[in-house]
Parts: structure tokens; C-alpha cells; sequence
């Protein structure tokens, strides 16, 4: 899923801001764009042609005087840059290093009165409500969206897109730990009628702690926030298959945090299908110890692999692989389109492929998979090969042995 990352809020912005003032006088850099105060007086319909010259239609008496027409305006054209958005100032902002003042009040000079105030009212709520939280940046982070979600919606603008609840949160719950921008992104891109319903369900998720087991906080999240997410999933809670897709893309989970974004997965699920992916991790975790994992996955786990992916068709992981590259431009394009390339394949096919699939998209954005270029739609020639090398041996091999 493409998404458009509007700011860059790390810790950095821990803060200073307030404190350095946030309006510097320093001048703002020049723009390319300017604005007239006013047009040019052209071909007017005053009875006048376009060349200036006097029209006789309607004249009077050959003795009337008549005025001269008005030449062009000449007042000078206003060049001033309207200055940084309140987006944009926190986004320059999040770039400068701890407690450097100069370089916070340099990114929001020039702008508006009310772009600063905006810009400064994130900085005091940040100080005020978390300048305590000592536990790191993504417990900072998790703090200013808990506690400063208002002010942050007022600066960025948040739901101007079309994404649905669901979406905003699997998004926000698929963003590397500490990446606030890319969360701040997910909360952009949500619709109107999403955002609040899909921040609801956040404050409530937030209540049930992180576990080692994502099944625990899960029920948990279930349990206490049940109103929220059926309010949030629409009558079309995740099945097995999705929410299988959907751990798939989960970033390692950070200490603080574990887990957190494989129990969202599975807590926006149905129960039918979360009872199936937890079932299934159950039965490929008495393989663990298996010299051929996968060979001991098919003689003990058929069941469980058709209880989440249902009966399935024919294809291979590789022929799945292949009919997304065709038909989705591959890894990192929207599940909806893939899922009609998914079930054709047999249920451990598709495992394996989801799988894959998930690992290669979550690692676009590393600084390996950058070098070498890759983005979304990516080149099978290099960013795969990359990936696949550095970080999805094991998932690549299971996907492109499947028989």
C-alpha cells in the first residue's frame, strides 16, 4: 500500500521548539513563485479596443473629449514567499539536532501568524503532557499521538484521504517502531468519517499492555475495546488470510513495544479467523525443531493450513509470485489486488507466499534495498535480489521451492 509520508517527527522534536522561540527574524529562502496585486488592464469591454485605441461606436459629438485609456498597472509584483506551512515547519523542525535552537526558530521564520501558532502549540503540549516520558522516542511519539493528537491534526491535517478505519490502523500498526511520520501519514491519508473512529479505537488498544504473546493482547484489545472495533471494521472484520498478510508486513517489534502491531492484526480479525491463524502457528511451532521445517509442516499440518486458507486451487507460491508481478506490479501493491492471485494457490502456497511477499515490502525502505533503487513498482533485477539476499533467504526459499 502506497503511502504518502507528509512529516518526519522523531524524538528530534523533543523539543526546544517552544523554547527557541519557534519565529525567528532570520530571512526565509526565496521562492519561485510570485503573486501580482494586480492584473494588467487588457482588451477591456469599456468601449475601448484591444490596441487601446477609441472605438466610434457610441461616440458623441465630434467636439466631446474623450479620456485617455488606462495603461497597463504598474505596481511591482510582491515576490515575498508566503512562508512554511505548520507541516512543513515541524518537518524541518524534526531534522535538527537535539537543542538546537537557531536551526527551529530558521524553519518556521516566515511563517503565518496562524501556521505559528499551530507550530508552537504542538511544541508546549509535547513539553507539557510528555516532556516528562523518559522511556525513548517511540515512547515519546506513542505519548504526543495519545496526548497531543488534536494539536498535531490542527498542524499536519489529518483524514484528507479515502483510506477506511481499518486501513488507518493496519497502516499505523505497519510502520517501523519509532517512525512517527510514517504514522502520522497513515492518519492523513484516512477519510473524515475514518479519523475519529480509527483514533478511538487507538486511546482504547493503547489501555491493553504490550505482551510477548500477540494472541494475549489481542483478547485483550478484543475484550476491552469491542464497541471500537466493530465500529472501526464495518461488519467485515479480517479473515485468516488477511490477517496472516497483515502480520506478515509487521516490523520486528522493539522490547517496549512487542507485538503490538501482530495483536492489532489479529484483534481487527473475526474470531473465526484469528482461532485459525493462532492455530496454525500452533502447529508449525511443533516443527520448529524439524531438519526440513516445511516438509514436516505438510505430514502434521494440512488441516491447519485449510482452516486458515481454505481449499485454495492448484497454483504455486512461484505461480503466485508471478500472477502479482503481472497483475499488481508485485510486493508492496495493494492486498485487494493480490487476493485474486492468493487463492489460487494451495493453501501452503499461499502461506509461503504471503510470507514472502511480506518481508520483501517491509524491507523497501532499508538503506540496502534504497541503494540499489528500489521503490514500488521495484526492478526484479536488483531490488529483489537485494532483499532476498540480506533478508528474506529463508521466506524466498520456502516461496520458490513450493511444489
Amino acid at each position: 500500500m502506497s503511502r504518502t509520508i507528509l512529516i518526519s517527527l522523531t524524538c528530534t522534536l523533543a523539543f526546544g521548539l517552544l523554547a527557541a522561540g519557534c519565529g525567528g527574524k532570520e530571512e526565509p529562502a526565496a521562492s519561485d513563485s510570485g503573486q501580482t496585486d494586480g492584473a494588467a488592464d487588457t482588451g477591456a469591454s469599456d468601449g475601448t479596443g484591444g490596441d487601446g485605441a477609441v472605438s466610434d461606436t457610441g461616440a458623441g459629438d465630434a467636439g466631446v473629449e474623450v479620456a485617455d485609456t488606462p495603461g497597463p498597472d504598474t505596481t511591482p509584483i510582491d515576490t515575498t514567499p508566503a512562508g512554511p506551512t505548520c507541516s512543513a515547519a515541524l518537518n524541518c523542525a524534526a531534522k535538527c539536532a537535539a537543542g538546537d535552537k537557531a536551526c527551529a526558530a530558521k524553519c518556521s521564520a516566515g511563517a503565518s501568524a496562524a501556521d505559528l501558532a499551530k507550530f508552537e502549540a504542538v511544541a508546549k503540549c509535547h513539553v507539557d503532557l510528555c516532556g516528562a516520558v523518559t522511556e525513548g522516542a517511540l515512547a515519546e511519539i506513542e505519548c504526543d499521538f495519545a496526548k497531543c493528537f488534536d494539536k498535531l491534526d490542527a498542524c499536519i491535517g489529518f483524514g484528507q484521504g479515502e483510506s477506511t478505519c481499518q486501513e488507518a490502523v493496519l497502516c499505523n500498526g505497519a510502520c517501523v517502531n519509532g517512525d512517527a511520520g510514517c504514522k502520522a501519514g497513515c492518519f492523513q491519508n484516512a477519510s473524515k468519517e475514518a479519523l475519529p473512529v480509527a483514533q478511538k479505537l487507538r486511546v482504547c488498544a493503547a489501555a491493553c499492555p504490550a505482551s510477548e504473546n500477540a494472541a494475549e493482547r489481542a483478547a485483550c484489545v478484543a475484550k476491552a475495546c469491542d464497541s471500537e472495533l466493530s465500529a472501526c471494521v464495518g461488519g467485515t472484520p479480517l479473515g485468516c488470510l488477511p490477517a496472516k498478510a497483515c502480520i506478515a508486513h509487521c516490523h520486528q517489534s522493539l522490547p517496549v513495544k512487542p507485538n503490538t502491531c501482530a495483536s492489532t492484526c489479529l484483534a481487527l480479525s473475526s474470531p473465526e479467523g484469528r482461532a485459525a491463524s493462532l492455530a496454525l502457528d500452533t502447529c508449525k511451532e511443533t516443527c520448529k525443531q524439524a531438519i526440513n521445517p516445511t516438509s514436516c509442516w505438510g505430514e502434521k499440518c494440512g488441516s491447519a493450513f485449510a482452516g486458515c486458507y481454505g481449499t485454495g486451487g492448484p497454483d504455486t507460491c512461484q505461480t503466485v509470485d508471478n500472477c502479482v508481478a503481472e497483475k499488481c506490479e508485485g510486493a508492496g501493491s495493494p492486498f485487494s489486488c493480490q487476493v485474486q492471485c492468493i487463492t489460487k494457490g494451495k493453501p501452503s502456497s499461499q502461506d509461503a507466499f504471503v510470507n514472502y511477499e511480506g518481508c520483501v515490502a517491509k524491507h523497501m525502505g532499508t538503506p540496502e534495498a534504497q541503494a540499489a533503487g528500489c521503490s514500488f513498482p521495484y526492478d526484479l533485477s536488483t531490488c529483489v535480489q537485494v532483499i532476498k539476499g540480506m533478508y528474506c533467504g529463508n521466506q524466498s526459499t520456502s516461496c520458490f521451492t513450493d511444489k
